[in-house]
């Protein structure tokens, strides 16, 4: 083969097992996870992107990963922040950064997020409602943080992450 990448096969050749390095989509959300490592932070293996303006609360990471869980996507996500040090991440690069990461879900935290991806994508994303970018679902909040201060903007909030689709059910 002279890839060195290990291979055990059977007689058959229907047994091959490939080292987890040699996922084309594994090895490309890799390299743009470190690339972009200043921008991206949590799980490696999400099936879930929560992309914001700033880094989100641990209030607000906690109300993500509990929602995306009871919705089926698991408790770990990746966590965008659009600027570090007052240095922004480009639009190319956040279309970049999100597809390399692959999320089946898209969560925009608040307006200046959800607006950001509407440029990287080209695509009207619209506020405090759900929308599929890019053949992902996705909702886009106004300003999730701001919700999370009141029992009635909890539900709100609540409300808007059932507008996803539940997955394993």
């Amino acid at each position: 083969m002279g890839s060195g990448i290990p291979l055990q096969a059977t007689q058959w050749g229907t047994d091959v097992k490939e080292s987890t390095r040699s996922n084309i989509y594994e090895a490309n959300g890799s390299l743009v996870w470190d690339l972009y490592a200043d921008y991206v932070s949590g799980s490696r293996t999400t099936l879930a992107c929560a992309i914001g303006s700033r880094k989100a609360s641990k209030a607000a990471q906690h109300a993500l990963e509990s929602s995306m869980a009871a919705l089926g996507y698991g408790g770990a996500l990746a966590f965008v922040t659009l600027a570090v040090d007052d240095i922004p991440l480009g639009d190319v690069d956040l279309f970049t950064l999100v597809e390399g990461i692959d999320p089946l879900a898209i969560v925009a935290t608040d307006a200046a997020a959800t607006a950001r991806l509407a440029r990287a994508y080209r695509q009207n994303v619209p506020v405090d409602e759900a929308c599929r970018i890019f053949c992902r679902d996705a909702v886009a909040f106004r300003d999730l943080e701001g919700m999370l201060e009141t029992p009635e903007g909890k539900q709100r909030a609540w409300a808007l992450f059932r507008k996803l689709p539940r997955l394993g059910k």
